[in-house]
């Protein structure tokens, strides 16, 4: 499934390759194909590939004294002006010298003599120098194996911002290479790279915060870094893409926008993507294969595999129906600290009477995933205090929870806290903050916000009253099928007709 997971990947299917190149500052990012393998794990360290069909320079034909040419002259005297300046302590220019001998560009190639000149310029501070040393000691081909080392020409390139070096950061210390296993750690360099635009750290940071690992578990948040991801192609953000919509994590459940990203991830040769397709297909015997892969890969790579396979039972998707079986799946990843399992055990207690009664954990397991800071589980449990559903009635402890949730962004909360200031229950009573929160999620596209605004323009509340305005929300809202909006934009077009109505008739 493509999440993060405690297991190693399948290294060949996830490598990332990124050639060293012989111009300066060319450590471009490179994208992941992800392989057939049931997890996307986090992307593998990107490499510069030292295969020998890169590294070796053509071979020259044996017994033939070919005079050099003026080029090949040419060539030579500007390799030996470079080294020279290396050779004076031009930083740069060792830089280019140690490229060259890495890969056999211009000289034979020279693994001792790359690795001298890579090091004089990256103890001069260079970062590129200290990223693709540290590429060359993790990848160990030519050289002894380091992942100490690596680590530490990261840290080094990474203080200069080298956008490279903050990825794999996260990938050393997401998976305890060379480092203690830290996930406040790998959020904290997949951070720093996603901000400057790296779609595979934007993945792998969505990962843990659908997760919970290194961070409070926010999957709206994620689901936004998928989103993000996957605007710059990452095959891995359109699979989580898909199953955030297919299982409703971190957004409302819609399985044509599922259907959507598992189609341009598959398109990409994801093999996920492409299983995902088949269960919600119509083909049967290609289900019952497809659902033996996912039992193994749960089997094999964790709670969120767990988790999805739960979904699958849960609702009959390329498997039977089976609601005690998604409930024993579900607890086992709940027990095993996943909030998103934690909280769908509890719904599952919550709206089926037969297994509350089974499962008295209902609050429990609700309460457990709310404290971990699922966002979800806070606006769930802001409802349960606010309509006396598995707890007495206290309108302070819903608006609390409402706003734990809605200050993690996520939408129904922002509502909720909104409506909360609108009447004065568990807040005081604040016109202001009612429609700041509305705005919150109605920028964001939310359709009831977007709804609740233009009744606040067409009465006047807490905003000079402006029936174009009123009109304008109502129609957004509408467009993305809120009911109460569509049977409002009816009379759409007498508000318009009012408001530009001259203002002596």
């Amino acid at each position: 499934m493509s999440q993060t997971n405690d297991t190693e990947p399948a290294e060949d299917n996830q490598m990332v390759e990124n050639q060293v190149k012989d111009a300066e500052n060319t450590t471009n990012e490179s994208e992941n194909q992800t392989g057939e393998t049931p997890v996307v794990c986090p992307s593998e360290p990107e490499v510069p590939s030292t295969t020998a069909t890169e590294i070796s320079p053509e071979a020259p034909v044996e017994n033939a004294a070919t005079p050099e040419t003026s080029e090949q002259k040419s060539v030579s005297s500007e390799f030996e002006e470079l080294l020279k300046l290396a050779e004076e302590g031009d930083v740069s220019a060792q830089l280019k010298v140690g490229r060259k001998y890495w890969k056999g560009n211009e000289v034979e190639r020279d693994v001792e003599k790359a690795i001298k000149f890579y090091s004089l310029s990256a103890d001069q501070d260079n970062s590129d120098a200290q990223y693709e040393l540290g590429m060359i000691y993790l990848k160990g081909t030519d050289v002894e194996q380091s992942y100490e080392k690596a680590k530490d020409l990261f840290l080094k390139s990474a203080d200069h911002n080298h956008i490279m070096a903050q990825y794999n950061l996260g990938i050393l210390y997401q998976k305890g290479r060379g480092v203690e296993q830290n996930s406040e750690e790998a959020v904290k360099w997949y951070t720093l790279a996603s901000k400057r635009g790296h779609s595979l750290a934007m993945n792998n940071l969505g990962q843990l915060y659908m997760l919970g690992r290194g961070t409070a578990p926010n999957p709206t948040y994620a689901v936004r870094l998928f989103r993000k991801a996957a605007d710059k192609g990452c095959p891995g953000a359109y699979c989580n893409l898909g199953w955030a919509y297919l299982t409703g994590t971190g957004v409302d459940a819609n399985q044509e926008l599922a259907v959507h990203w598992f189609t341009k991830g598959a398109e990409k040769g994801n093999l996920e993507c492409k299983n995902a397709l088949i269960i919600l297909g119509t083909d049967e015997a290609a289900k019952k294969e497809v659902a033996e892969w996912y039992i193994n890969a749960s089997r094999k790579w964790g709670v969120e595999a767990q988790y999805r396979l739960a979904w699958m039972y849960m609702n009959g998707k390329g498997v039977p129906r089976n609601p005690r079986e998604a409930t024993k799946l579900y607890r086992w990843a709940a027990e095993r600290g996943h909030a998103c399992s934690q909280y769908a055990l509890g719904m599952i207690a919550l709206e089926d009477v037969g297994v509350a009664q089974k499962d008295s954990r209902v609050l429990e397991w609700i309460m457990l995933a709310a404290g971990q800071g699922l966002p979800e589980a806070q606006y769930r449990l802001g409802w349960m205090y606010q309509n006396r559903k598995g707890v007495n009635r206290d309108l302070k402890k819903a608006a609390e929870w409402y706003m734990k949730a809605a200050e993690k962004d996520y939408p129904k909360a922002e509502n909720a806290i909104a409506r909360a200031y609108m009447s004065g229950w568990g807040v005081p009573q604040s016109d202001e903050e009612a429609i700041r929160w509305y705005r919150k999620s109605a920028d964001r596209g939310d359709a009831e916000a977007q709804y609740r605004i233009g009744t606040m323009y067409l009465k006047g509340r807490s905003v000079e009253r402006d029936l174009k305005k009123a009109a304008e929300w109502y129609m957004k809202a509408a467009e993305q099928g809120h009911e109460k909006a569509i049977a409002a934009i009816e009379g759409a077009e007498e508000l318009l007709k009012e408001a530009d109505k001259p203002q002596d008739e």
